[in-house]
């Protein structure tokens, strides 16, 4: 299996899960389909240009519909990413694309983004809400947080 199938793959086979995760956008119709399939909410946040944390922030608060007390930082970043009350509660793909530009000019502030998805992603399981990451990044492999 190759590695862009893998990531579809684990979708429809543990959809009761989540993971933060790399993925080839060859696979981007893979993912909406097994998505779809699943009744799960795909989100796309285009990251194309974005080199800082307030544009991470903005562009993501944007894609997911964030209520408007978002406050714009980490925190409640992290505490929107663990509520997700506003969106249908079935499952949740979130998709970052072009991750790459923001992850070489700002590696900081993406890794704390990536880690806040991370513990999203496991606080949503607990909750039964599966929540998926999958990062777009070409050009910056070494960024990637690992696979599972």
């Amino acid at each position: 299996m190759s590695p862009q199938e893998s990531i579809t793959h684990r979708i429809r086979n543990t959809p009761d899960e989540g993971d933060v995760c790399r993925f080839l956008p060859g696979e981007l119709p893979g993912i909406e389909e097994a998505g779809a399939e699943l009744g799960f909410d795909v989100l796309r946040v285009e990251l194309a240009g974005c080199v800082s944390k307030n544009d991470f922030l903005e562009r993501i608060a944007a894609a997911l519909g964030f209520p408007e007390w978002f406050g714009h930082n980490w925190d409640a970043l992290a505490d929107c990413l663990a509520d997700l009350s506003w969106l249908p509660d079935t499952g949740h793909i979130i998709i970052l694309e072009h991750a790459d530009e923001f992850a070489q000019q700002a590696p900081a502030e993406f890794t704390v983004g990536v880690e806040i998805l991370r513990e999203a992603s496991r606080i949503q399981g607990e909750l039964g809400l599966p929540l998926w990451v999958l990062l777009d990044l070409r050009a910056a492999p070494e960024t990637c947080p690992r696979d599972g």
